[in-house]
């Protein structure tokens, strides 16, 4: 045995070819055929470098002073604060508006009384409660509803109450008169004679006559005493 012939019996040796090799080899270069040589690409020219970073330093947290957390409140508050002035509140001059009330915080001897109440600790148990306080706002608080107003505001619900009992008053008293007067009307057609009522409108009427026409002189005398005032005025300009 030659040297070479343990070559020519190695795994590595060419397979004959065959027909279904040859087929496999066709189908293989009509795939590699298909694809499309790529020659549009452009080159990348507009990279810009990247800059240098800079490392970050430690940030330290803002401490926010009690000042500026009383400032941020403040203007919450203010912002949800309503507009008492504001017409849509009012129904004249009454308030139309919510009626806040609140009972302010417990004291510390109400709150240890509970303690020894529920304790068992108490022959009584009563729940004590704190200040009552009344706002219109939510934000501004008084001892009581009436304080929520101020003094023009009190003045102006005192004068519309009076002068709403006083169109009561003046309204029954003109339907007494309709009544009185259809009375007095029928006693007449039934006697002919007039009775109190009608006597009463008579000497009612003649007083007002009376009044109008002291006016009218008092108004011609004042006319009079103008006119001779304003004559000796221009008499003694002319000198």
């Amino acid at each position: 045995m030659g040297r070479f012939d343990a070559l020519k019996e190695n795994n590595f040796s060419t397979p004959p070819v065959t027909e279904k090799n040859n087929n496999s080899r066709r189908k293989r270069k009509s795939k590699n055929t298909d694809v499309k040589p790529v020659t549009d690409v452009k080159p990348v020219t507009d990279v810009k470098p990247v800059a240098d970073v800079k490392p970050v330093a430690d940030v330290k947290p803002v401490v926010e002073s009690a000042w500026l957390k009383r400032i941020k409140i403040t203007a919450i508050e203010e912002k949800k604060k309503i507009n008492i002035n504001d017409p849509k509140y009012w129904n004249g001059p009454y308030w139309k508006g919510d009626m806040i009330i609140r009972s302010t915080k417990m004291s510390n001897v109400h709150a240890s009384y509970l303690k020894r109440a529920h304790e068992g600790h108490a022959s009584a148990f009563i729940i004590p409660r704190g200040k009552i306080e009344y706002s219109k706002t939510g934000v501004d608080w008084y001892d009581s509803w009436e304080n929520t107003f101020s003094p023009n505001q009190l003045q102006a619900i005192e004068d519309y109450e009076e002068e709403q009992r006083m169109d009561e008053f003046f309204r029954r008293m003109g339907d007494l008169r309709k009544i009185r007067k259809q009375e007095s009307d029928q006693y007449y057609e039934e006697t002919g004679e007039l009775d109190a009522f009608a006597l009463a409108e008579i000497d009612a009427n003649d007083y007002e006559d009376y009044c109008r026409k002291l006016e009218e002189e008092y108004e011609k005398e004042d006319s009079i005493l103008e006119e001779e005032y304003l004559e000796e005025e221009t008499e003694d300009y002319n000198y």
